[in-house]
């Protein structure tokens, strides 16, 4: 399965779950959550053993595609994306591959990426919280609200990585099979 349909796939649903949390209003102080892409994004990337300059650019398009349609400063995603990739590629080796650390992992990442928005929110001037008023009143909440996410996205993960095995397990197949012909 291709990651690329995966991401297309999870942004529709974001879309679909954005419109469901403005229609009702118990759920406003849900939309400090980021989209569940992110955490997919992570997921599949640090599981390949490097990144390619390519994948870089599809991120990097990515992002500027959520700019756009979240409405956020321009090249804030973009460049918060490839930063939290490459950083996650180079923290990966310290984690094992079991579902409570890659929960973990995600938690770490999502602080990454709140951190590394904020400082270039911060250092281009759109956003005057002081760095302390932003741990209060933003990290805080995403952290803990976006628990369900990181877990709904590791299960999809797990999913993926089966479907990925049985594929690989079919193609030896039949290449042992041709093999033998």
């Amino acid at each position: 399965m291709n990651k690329y349909l995966i991401y297309a796939f999870t942004i529709i649903l974001d879309m679909m779950l954005m419109n469901l949390i403005v229609q009702i209003p118990i759920l406003a102080l849900s939309q400090t959550i980021p989209v569940n892409t992110f955490f997919l994004i992570i997921l599949l990337h640090t599981h390949d053993k490097s990144i390619t300059f390519k994948e870089v650019l599809a991120l990097f398009s990515l992002g500027l595609f959520l700019d756009v349609m979240y409405a956020t400063p321009i090249f804030v995603n973009a460049v918060t994306i490839v930063i939290v990739i490459v950083i996650a590629h180079l923290v990966k080796t310290y984690f094992n591959d079991n579902g409570f650390e890659r929960v973990i992992f995600l938690l770490v990442m999502l602080f990454l990426k709140e951190l590394v928005s904020y400082s270039i929110l911060f250092v281009t001037f759109q956003t005057t919280l002081l760095p302390n008023i932003w741990f209060v009143r933003r990290v805080f909440f995403v952290l803990v609200l976006n628990i369900p996410w990181i877990l709904l996205s590791v299960y999809i993960f797990n999913k993926y990585q089966i479907v990925e095995k049985v594929q690989q397990r079919r193609r030896r197949q039949k290449e042992t099979y041709n093999h033998f012909r």
